[in-house]
């Protein structure tokens, strides 16, 4: 089932998932439900899927259904609806807009539109444009991800011998666990999804399945999802069992497996600490300046590293922030002055993102989240000293990309840090 949440701009996902359903339609006998036939016997499909996302707030997907196996009964009743062969089926759009977000829950509203594209002849089709707006909502306070939706699904009446499908209520509600297993990340998935029809009541009307599955995260962005469930009722399009599996491109995944092993960067230069330098004043700023918790003395942080991070020149600075806030403390204030220095000194420098990172303490969901709220914090402070805005973006990785072990106390303050990848501007060759 389909998420609240949104991508970051321009963040594209990519998907192939094949899934194999067992007698998805049945003739049933009114009154006797043990009385059946089989009209087709299974189909297997396999499902192209891509989406991207737009200003941080939008998300557009597309799904294309492809036919790879059928295996149907011939039937005087019903002619060549299910005739076998091969075919495409009804293009799938995913418009999306987010319309609320903290960082306990998310409520989103999506109106998938599908196109007549497929083959009817095949089962592959409904025949004409369905247009189903639903609400969804995500939940992330919890150590399991809950997902829940509601809606209408909007279509031109189509008869199935006897049977009138039109125009329905979509309901579904759905889990997600992370977990870690060999120092393997893993999730376990859980999705219950089905459709009242409102022009008749019974039981045939009322679709429903049951789908579990696992997700494993792979390196470079792929995660790998399997599982498969049975379908609860004797509802039109529901099979007695499905099974899928497919592979996915998620950049807002990890890059690196849970626990890697210890590495130094590739490139390391200490910079000496300059006095603070005083920051621009503005009688009238584009927006306030972040937050700085006045506290008692702390030790002064390690000095910025410039390291090399996926071929970028990035510097890693370890700042402090208020406890699970996005407050930044003064102690962070000298190694910010620092990147203010170098990005004023350093014109060539077109693009920056800053990369925000936590250790593996809370939910993955929840860090992740909580990590972009302070590199959006960093963000606006390097604004806010006069650094051109344009230059300047901001992501939140939580605990996903660890430079050791969270293992330890020390190891986990290492993990704890702001990245700043040069995404324009001078190569690791030329900076040695």
């Amino acid at each position: 089932m389909g998420s609240a949440s949104v991508p970051d701009h321009l963040d594209a996902h990519l998907s192939i998932f094949s899934s194999y359903a067992r007698d998805p339609l049945r003739l049933i006998a009114v009154g006797d439900p043990s009385q059946q036939i089989r009209l087709l016997h299974s189909q297997t499909l396999m499902h192209l899927g891509a989406s991207i996302g737009l200003f941080n707030r939008f998300e557009l997907g597309m799904t294309l259904p492809m036919l790879v196996a059928q295996s149907a009964n011939s039937n005087d009743l019903l002619g060549p609806m299910i005739a076998p062969g091969d075919g495409l089926g009804d293009v799938r759009l995913v418009p999306k807009a987010q319309l609320l977000r903290s960082k306990y829950f998310a409520l989103a509203l999506a109106a998938p539109v599908t196109l007549p594209t497929g083959n009817g002849d095949t089962f592959l089709s409904h025949g004409s444009v369905t247009f189903s707006p639903e609400l969804r909502l995500e939940l992330d306070g919890l150590p399991v991800r809950v997902a829940a939706s509601g809606g209408v699904v909007l279509r031109q009446a189509r008869d199935f011998a006897n049977l009138t499908v039109g125009n329905a209520l979509t309901y579904g509600l759905g889990g997600e666990l992370p977990f870690t297993l060999f120092r393997q990340r893993l999730a376990a998935l859980a999705t219950l999804a089905g459709e009242i029809e409102l022009q008749q009541s019974g039981t045939v009307e009322r679709p429903m399945e049951l789908l579990a599955g696992l997700r494993w995260l792979l390196p470079a962005n792929l995660q790998f999802t399997m599982g498969g469930g049975p379908g609860l009722t004797d509802g039109y399009g529901t099979p007695r069992f499905r099974v899928f599996a497919g592979i996915g491109f998620d950049p807002s995944r990890p890059l690196r497996r849970i626990t890697p092993p210890t590495r130094s960067p590739i490139l390391v230069q200490d910079f000496p600490t300059p006095p603070p330098a005083p920051l621009p004043l503005s009688d009238e700023p584009d927006e306030p300046m972040p937050p700085v918790l006045i506290a008692e003395e702390a030790p002064p942080l390690p000095p910025l590293e410039r390291v090399v991070r996926d071929g970028h020149i990035a510097l890693l600075a370890h700042l402090q922030f208020k406890y699970n806030d996005a407050t930044i403390l003064p102690v962070s204030i000298p190694l910010l002055q620092q990147v203010v220095q170098v990005l004023r000194d350093s014109p060539e420098i077109r693009k920056v993102r800053i990369d925000g990172h936590t250790d593996a303490r809370g939910t993955p969901v929840h860090n992740r989240r909580l990590s972009h709220r302070r590199a959006q914090s960093v963000l606006q402070y390097l604004v806010q000293a006069g650094i051109d805005r344009s230059r300047l973006a901001a992501k939140g990785f939580g605990p996903d990309q660890p430079l050791v072990p969270n293992d330890t106390a020390s190891h986990r303050a290492k993990n704890r840090r702001v990245e700043f990848v040069v995404l324009n501007g001078p190569k690791p060759a030329a900076a040695q």
